[in-house]
């Protein structure tokens, strides 16, 4: 079943009072109608409807457990510059710190909400448990068994 962006936040806010030390690292800005438009220009398809949102709301960069990739041109973590060579057809947004990439598949311009894993040794596009962004977002980033 597909999280709903109110679950989500309410598993956010949940985790940030039992565990606020798992912020400390500052994320990157938010994102701006501008610099979603600009990204998906450079990317060449548009981002999913939750993540764009979640860029908007939370900025992206160090987030709890994971690394997401955003659209502020001045953080190291920035979706254009961390695209795979192998990629072809998915759009990276978090990697599981292995070599290995979390994706988005683009059809036709824009991207599914369905979350890939991209293997780094074979260049092979694997499901994963992931309902979408947010669902990935929950359980890998804050720890939660939504």
């Amino acid at each position: 079943m597909t999280m709903v962006r109110t679950d989500f936040l309410s598993i956010y806010h949940s985790v940030h009072r039992l565990h606020p030390g798992w912020f400390d690292l500052p994320s990157d800005n938010r994102a701006d109608p501008t610099l979603l438009a600009d990204a998906e220009d450079a990317l060449g398809a548009k981002l999913p409807s939750d993540f764009r949102w979640f860029l908007e709301e939370f900025g992206g960069g160090d987030f709890a457990f994971a690394a997401i990739y955003s659209v502020d041109p001045a953080s190291d973590l920035n979706i254009c510059e961390n695209q795979p060579d192998e990629s072809p057809g998915a759009i990276a947004f978090s990697d599981d710190g292995t070599g290995n990439f979390y994706v988005f598949l683009v059809q036709w311009t824009s991207c599914e909400d369905r979350v890939l894993l991209l293997d780094h040794e074979s260049g092979r596009l694997r499901e994963t448990e992931y309902s979408g962004f947010l669902d990935f977002a929950a359980r890998v980033a804050l720890r939660s068994d939504a």
